[in-house]
């Protein structure tokens, strides 16, 4: 048997200093020391202890108390200057963090300098803010550094082998801390100079205003142009436009408020106007005005032009002395000349979310039916004046693909081929409309790019096809002030009054001063493709289209501090990616982006964060989970390219595509699409912090290795969905880890040295093939998310389809762990069932394979676990009973239960879960109905019963039950031949699924009685029931003739949730 020896070299005073001061002979800890020449001693020892045995408790215990000595001796013999640089490290780091700090608050000052500003800063101080944050930068990776060097936990030994570690590890990490002490200093210094150039040139002096960053500027409204659009130019908001004059002339008397909900470039002002102006309208009411807001202004002028322009349409004289009149003053007025009168005033580009509170009370609740229209990019905005009162809030789509194909075919080719896309040009326009997917803006602003041209045939098709616009006054004025606009060549009064704004500088040219250019372009396919190739470099340089950056930019420049790098993350992925929003806010915490806060997890943090970047319209929700929240987002492809740009200039992400260069400056993330190779070969940076992978074909092995040892600062790994098939045991060194995802890869095993990753919260191994967790995992106090599950999509679902992981004893360490599913609990048996419930931050718990015999002791754990919302519990067969009756009190705040094994009955205590959203059954056999029991859960929005969970053949749902459902789904229940719905009961469903109960051979009869369903789908049903519903020859067709959707589904090959779908018509034509 081979025997481990070491040999390591001390200076010569450590022997003596060893017996005399600390009290340790060596030869106790089994090691032998030698003086062969100069100064320095060898110490050389075998686990053996050369002869002399085992070393001994005692030996161990001195060994670990003479490294104690050794620091201090070693300090003192020779690194007398560098122990005080040393010991000084620490309130050095503390001395910088104060900075970063100080930092950190000045850049929020500075970006909101810059968000007034814009593009017309001085260069000056962009240099300087660029200097800034790569000073942030260098101190954050001088800090993490430290952390590497000084904070690593270390394999433990004992006897000699751990007594020579721990000097080799003393003697060893003296030079880098003293590095980096240097480092610090030197940092320090770098600050200073900072912040007294920054002094010296005035660039931290707010009080001054713009014009002291950068040009002089003449402020042109943006709004004007879309006041003035025609009734012809206008496409697809017809409907819309319909809903919103139903909702003025409605018959209610109370004040209600409609609002405009949507992202820049939407069209709400357009439409809006379109319904202001509506003859339908002006002659509901007996006044009305027109007020548009901004981000900036004085309430007291908005006030003001108010009484005016209702003055005005009543055809009565303006109160005199209203020009001078105070905040107080002008409230009581409006309210005065409103008391009798059926009013209606639109409030356009709402920003501030408390608006309604500095206006409504100008605006008397007089039962004469005042309405207010408000547009705003802010739901929040919207549904503050729900205080006070009724709201109507509208929420504006993009355009359907026919009606954006239309606008842009009537904007691009309408002096050419009578508005009809040349044979040549379709693919290519498609492409383009698609990319602007419905915006307006987008498709206007586009068409109007044309070629470059001589500036005469340039200046000569604006002014062919402007839309003129002056000031009443002709002057041109501040910020805040009201301006009065009027179409030239009119009389009279202003048309409306629009409040000055910098933040709104040349918008007017956006959709009407240069419209008409792209149609007197050549009618080529490389010049279009051209426009489709390069649009985010187009979109920052062409002066056609910045206008698109610029108001787009508006709602990001509005943002706080705080959810600015939030929505720069959505860069990170690929164009049309629509990302997981629980896989989103869990990387928000791993980078760091989320503050906790007292009395709420930074998981609620992060999601008050996302629902904030929903409700100003800036990320769309592609999917909702049942309750309405949303499961999946993704931003508009023009976003993305507004963002990508900012990623680059403040170096938060690399993009690294086919069409991108690597990276010249540092960076903090990269974001690796379909580049791997190039990349790995070509990106130097080591204090990248987050790296993500995307559409990947391959993995060279040697690419994961390579990027853990070069990348040794990483917060984040991301592999999703990457063709992986092994981790390195060099991810260990990854000290700084807390995201590491190995979801939907081939990756087999984890490596041991994952123990070294003390900061990890989430381990993502959904639909990895690990299969067992290594015991290390249980020391990592921070993890917050453990997933594990795997389901075999290959073959048809069943209980064995699905699987867990393996965990070792000693899970009970693990108190933050939040999520944890799937676990194997066949393998850990009643002990790691007990660990369980010691798990008090469960949010989260799905088990797999538990038998009988341990349900009692799950029972007990599910009791402690007060924070449960989501629970999932499997059986080892069909036939394995889930004897789940002991469980007196569930948890109280449990939202999604699923019940996979056999029952003899439905548990007692579902019927206290009061907050209970999803029940889904499998297998579980009931004999007795169990629609009783769970009628009256006032909160139940999901029902599934499935796969023989039910054997009786009728199912009967009572009047006045289910009062919230949503979702109701029969799969699989082999004896069920008769389904009854009693009108009144599930008032709110909207879909009914049915699947392979093919006893049930007759559409039910109570769907009539169904009239909020929206979807009734049939999956592999009996032919009777289909030929039953026929439109033209079935009996039964009248009971589904009011569902504005009806599907037929079927099997299509063995891989599970495979389906051949078809509309009732598709299927019967």
């Amino acid at each position: 048997m081979a025997v481990a020896s070491a040999e390591f070299r001390v200076p010569i005073g450590f022997l003596s200093g060893l017996r005399s001061r600390a009290r340790v002979d060596p030869t106790e800890c089994g090691v032998r020391v030698t003086q062969p020449n100069g100064a320095w001693l060898v110490v050389r020892g075998s686990e053996t202890g050369w002869g002399r045995g085992p070393v001994s408790d005692k030996g161990r215990l001195k060994a670990e108390t003479a490294v104690c000595f050794l620091i201090n001796k070693l300090l003192q013999l020779s690194l007398t200057k560098e122990v005080k640089l040393i010991r000084g490290i620490q309130k050095e780091v503390a001395d910088i963090r104060e900075e970063l700090e100080s930092i950190c608050s000045f850049l929020k000052d500075a970006d909101a300098k810059a968000a007034l500003i814009r593009e017309d800063m001085d260069d000056g101080i962009k240099t300087w803010l660029k200097q800034v944050r790569e000073s942030a930068y260098h101190i954050e990776d001088v800090i993490d550094i430290y952390m590497l060097r000084v904070g690593q936990p270390r394999l433990q030994h004992h006897g000699y082998i751990g007594f020579l570690q721990k000097v080799a590890f003393l003697v060893t990490k003296i030079k880098p801390r003293h590095e980096i002490a240097s480092k610090i200093r030197s940092i320090k210094l770098s600050i200073i100079e900072i912040k007294a150039r920054s002094e010296r040139y005035g660039f931290n002096s707010y009080e001054r205003g713009p014009s002291n960053y950068g040009k002089d500027f003449t402020w042109h409204d943006p709004r004007a142009a879309a006041l003035f659009i025609e009734e012809d130019e206008v496409v697809g908001i017809e409907s819309a436009r319909d809903e919103l004059i139903g909702w003025l002339v409605e018959k209610a008397t109370k004040r209600s408020v409609v609002s405009v909900v949507g992202m820049g470039g939407l069209g709400k002002t357009t439409l809006a106007k379109k319904v202001f102006d509506s003859q339908k309208v002006k002659a509901h009411f007996d006044c009305y005005a027109w007020i548009s807001v901004s981000q900036s202004y004085k309430i007291e002028d908005l006030l003001r032009m108010m009484i005016k322009q209702f003055c005005k349409a009543g055809k009565e004289y303006t109160p005199e002395r209203i020009d001078t009149m105070d905040g107080n003053l002008l409230l009581s007025k409006s309210r005065e000349y409103l008391q009798q009168k059926r009013y209606v005033v639109v409030f356009d580009d709402v920003w501030q979310v408390n608006f309604w509170g500095l206006v409504e009370h100008a605006l008397p609740n007089n039962s004469k039916g005042g309405r207010v229209i408000i547009t705003t990019r802010n739901q929040d905005v919207a549904y503050f004046c729900k205080k006070s009162s009724f709201v109507h809030v509208h929420h504006l789509k993009p355009l359907s693909e026919e009606k954006a194909w239309e606008l842009f075919c009537s904007k691009a080719f309408q002096f050419d081929d009578g508005g009809t896309c040349p044979p040549e040009l379709e693919k290519l326009s498609l492409e383009i409309v698609k990319r602007c997917r419905g915006l307006p803006l987008a498709l206007v602003s586009v068409t109007e790019l044309g070629e470059k041209q001589i500036a005469t045939e340039t200046k000569k098709t604006k002014n062919k096809h402007k839309i003129n616009v002056e000031t009443l006054d002709g002057k041109n004025h501040g910020q805040g002030e009201q301006i009065q606009y009027r179409k030239i060549g009119t009389k009279g009064e202003p048309d409306c009054a629009i409040p000055s704004n910098p933040n709104y500088s040349r918008k007017l040219n956006l959709a009407i001063s240069i419209a008409g250019l792209l149609s007197t372009k050549d009618k080529v396919i490389s010049e279009w493709r051209k426009l489709h190739n390069s649009l985010r470099s187009e979109l920052e340089k062409n002066p056609h289209l910045t206008s698109i950056t610029r108001i787009l930019s508006l709602s990001y420049h509005d943002l706080p501090y705080y959810l600015k790098s939030c929505f720069l993350y959505f860069g990170i992925f690929p164009e049309d990616y629509s990302v997981s929003c629980v896989r989103l806010v869990r990387l928000w915490i791993a980078e760091g982006f989320i503050k906790p806060r007292e009395g709420t997890t930074m998981e609620e943090v992060a999601e008050e964060y996302l629902t904030e970047l929903i409700h100003r319209s800036l990320i769309q929700v592609p999917q909702v989970n049942i309750d309405g929240k949303a499961r999946s987002c993704q931003i508009h492809d023009l976003w993305r390219e507004i963002i990508l740009q900012k990623m680059v200039d403040l170096n938060f992400c690399h993009v690294f595509s086919a069409f991108e260069a690597p990276p010249k400056q540092i960076t903090r993330r990269l974001s690796i699409d379909k580049t791997l190779y190039e990349a790995s070969e070509s990106i130097e940076f080591p204090h990248v912090r987050s790296i993500f992978i995307f559409n990947q074909e391959e993995m060279p092995k040697s690419f994961v290795s390579t990027f853990t040892k070069k990348f040794k600062l990483l917060k984040v790994l991301d592999f999703t969905d990457a063709p992986l098939d092994h981790l390195p045991n060099y991810v260990g060194n990854l000290f700084h880890l807390r995201y590491l995802s190995l979801r939907n890869t081939k990756v087999k095993w984890l490596p041991k040295s994952i123990v070294r990753l003390q900061y990890l919260e989430t381990l993502d191994l959904k639909q990895s093939l690990v299969f067992e967790i290594p015991v290390e995992v249980n020391k990592h106090l921070k993890l917050r998310n453990l997933l594990a599950c795997f389901c075999n999509y290959e073959i048809r679902f069943c209980m064995s389809s699905e699987r867990g992981v393996k965990i070792k004893e000693g899970i009970e360490c693990l108190t933050s762990l939040q999520k944890l599913y799937h676990v194997e609990v066949n393998h850990g048996g009643v002990q790691l069932i007990e660990e369980l419930g010691k798990l008090k931050q469960l949010k989260k718990l799905g088990l797999k394979n538990l038998t009988t015999e341990n349900c009692s002791t799950l029972c007990a754990s599910i009791e402690k676990m007060k924070k449960l919302e989501s629970l999932e519990i499997c059986s080892t067969s069909e036939d394995e009973t889930l004897d789940l009756q002991h469980i007196s009190t569930p948890p109280e705040f449990l939202r999604h239960l699923y019940l996979k094994g056999h029952l003899e009955k439905l548990p007692d205590w579902i019927i206290k879960l009061q907050h209970l959203v999803k029940l889904r059954i499998f297998w579980a056999g009931l004999r007795q109905e169990p629609l009783g029991a769970l009628k009256n859960l006032q909160s139940l929005l999901e029902l599934g019963i499935s796969y023989k969970a039910y054997h009786a053949e009728k199912l009967h749902f009572e009047a006045g039950g289910f009062q919230k459902l949503k979702l109701l789904k029969f799969t699989k229940l082999a004896g069920l031949n008769s389904l009854i719905i009693d009108e009144g009961a599930l008032p709110l469903l909207e879909e009914l699924q049915i699947s392979s109960c093919l006893q049930l051979k007759e559409v039910p009869f109570g769907i009539r009685h169904l009239r909020n369903i929206k979807v009734v789908r049939f999956v592999d049903m009996p032919n009777e029931l289909r030929l039953g519903v026929d439109p033209s020859t079935g009996h039964h067709y009248w009971k589904l003739e009011h569902v504005p959707t009806v599907l037929f589904s079927f099997k299509a090959g063995p891989r599970s949730g495979v389906y051949d779908t078809y509309t009732l018509h598709e299927l019967c034509s």
